[in-house]
């Protein structure tokens, strides 16, 4: 078996020395302050889809499943599982 270091390259970034842990530890409530027009200093990777997909997160399996289920409902298929989501954002209230 491979050890994590022979099956795993960095990021460029990390190699680079450039990296910015920010993008991974986000501050809900500056996120949900700058979509509601109160902060206009956020890191861009929270305003742009591609960017955020690509460079911040990855799809889980989890998420993988969460999104097919949803879709297969949406879609007709009422066999599919009702999926209850929770979340708690108290600073993104009006």
């Amino acid at each position: 078996m491979k050890s994590i270091l022979n099956s795993c390259q960095p990021r460029p970034d990390i190699i680079a020395g450039t990296f910015n842990p920010e993008i991974f530890t986000a501050s809900l409530s500056e996120v949900c302050r700058f979509y509601s027009g109160q902060n206009t200093g956020i890191n861009a990777i929270y305003t742009d889809a591609e960017q955020f997909f690509r460079q911040g997160t990855y799809a889980t399996d989890g998420m993988h499943m969460v999104v097919s289920e949803v879709f297969s409902r949406l879609s007709g298929d009422n066999t599919a599982p009702a999926i209850p989501l929770k979340t708690y954002i108290s600073d993104c209230a009006p």
